[in-house]
């Protein structure tokens, strides 16, 4: 059970980072 919250933690921590990391990249490039 721990491992599976574990698992859908770092799932849902990437999908963050992801969406974090296209924003300031459209962000950026829409500044060019």
């Amino acid at each position: 059970m721990g491992t599976y919250i574990n698992q859908n933690l770092l799932n849902n921590l990437f999908y963050i980072l992801s969406s974090i990391f296209v924003y300031y990249f459209v962000y950026d490039y829409g500044k060019w």
